[in-house]
C-alpha cells in the first residue's frame, strides 16, 4: 500500500500529510477486511493471497489520492481483479527472489487500475461478490460479507496489523520468541546449547518453513534463510535477539 501511495502522491503533487495518511488507512483497511472475510484458505486451491489482496489496498489508496468517485473506484477494483495474481507455487520455492518483489507487482496493478479508471476505463458491477468475482474465484464463494462493512469508516482493521520484530517470515517468529524467552529466562549461553528440538503442528506453513530439513538447516540464499525455522532459531540462539 505504501509504495503505491507514495508513487501516486508524487505524481499528483501537493498532497497533504493528512490526505496521505487517510489514503494509507483506507488501503490497509480494505486489505484487512478482504482477508478477514475469506472463510476458505485459497492456498488449498493454488493461490497465495497476500500480494493479491495487497493490490486492492494499493488501488484503494491510489483512488483516494486521485479523488475518484464510487463508480470509478468500482472500475478500479475490477481492473485490479484482472491484474492481481500470485501462484502458491511461491511457497514451494523459498529460494525464489519473487518473494522479494511480489508486492511490487501488487503496487503496480493497484496504481495502474486507479489511473485507468480515472481515464474512463470501465469494469464490472461486482468485482468482489460476482459469479466470478474475488470471493468466488479464490475461496469458492466461502466468505463472510458482514466483515466487509461492520464498522466501516469507524473501525480501521489495518490498525491491528503489526510490524515484524524480525526480518523473516512471520511464521518463524513464534519459534524465535519462544527460543529467546527460554534462553533469557534461564540465562542460557550459546556454548551451553547441545541441540534444539522443536515441536510443530503439521500445518502447510510449517512444512514450507522446515522442509526439506537439510536445506533449511543450511540455507543457500538470504531468501532461504528468511523462510527457515531451523536457521532463524539457531541464529536467535547465537545472537540472543
Amino acid at each position: 500500500v505504501i509504495p503505491a501511495a507514495l508513487a501516486v502522491a508524487e505524481s499528483v503533487g501537493n498532497v497533504s500529510g493528512k490526505e496521505f495518511i487517510t489514503a494509507l488507512a483506507l488501503g490497509s483497511d480494505i486489505v484487512s477486511r478482504l482477508g478477514l472475510a475469506l472463510k476458505e484458505d485459497p492456498i488449498k486451491h493454488g493461490w497465495y493471497m497476500p500480494p493479491i489482496l495487497g493490490a486492492f489496498g494499493a488501488a484503494t489508496a491510489a483512488c483516494k489520492l486521485l479523488n475518484l468517485g464510487p463508480e470509478q473506484i468500482l472500475d478500479a477494483f475490477s481492473l485490479t481483479l484482472c491484474q492481481a495474481t500470485c501462484s502458491a507455487e511461491l511457497t514451494q520455492s523459498p529460494h525464489s527472489v519473487v518473494r522479494a518483489i511480489r508486492d511490487a507487482f501488487s503496487a503496480k496493478a493497484g496504481v495502474l487500475s486507479a489511473q485507468l479508471a480515472a481515464r474512463g476505463v470501465t469494469g464490472f458491477e461486482q468485482p468482489f461478490e460476482g459469479k466470478a468475482g474475488l470471493f468466488q474465484l479464490y475461496s469458492r464463494g466461502n466468505y463472510d460479507p458482514s466483515v466487509l462493512t461492520n464498522g466501516l469508516g469507524e473501525i480501521f482493521e489495518g490498525a491491528n496489523v503489526s510490524f515484524k520484530p524480525w526480518p523473516s517470515c512471520r511464521g518463524t517468529h513464534p519459534f524465535i520468541e519462544a527460543t529467546l524467552h527460554i534462553l533469557n529466562t534461564h540465562d542460557i549461553k550459546p556454548a551451553d546449547i547441545e541441540g534444539i528440538k522443536l515441536f510443530l503442528s503439521p500445518s502447510p506453513i510449517n512444512r514450507v518453513l522446515c522442509e526439506p530439513l537439510e536445506t533449511k538447516r543450511s540455507p543457500r540464499t538470504a531468501i532461504d534463510a528468511k523462510f527457515s525455522i531451523p536457521f532463524t532459531v539457531a541464529l536467535a540462539s547465537v545472537q540472543r535477539g
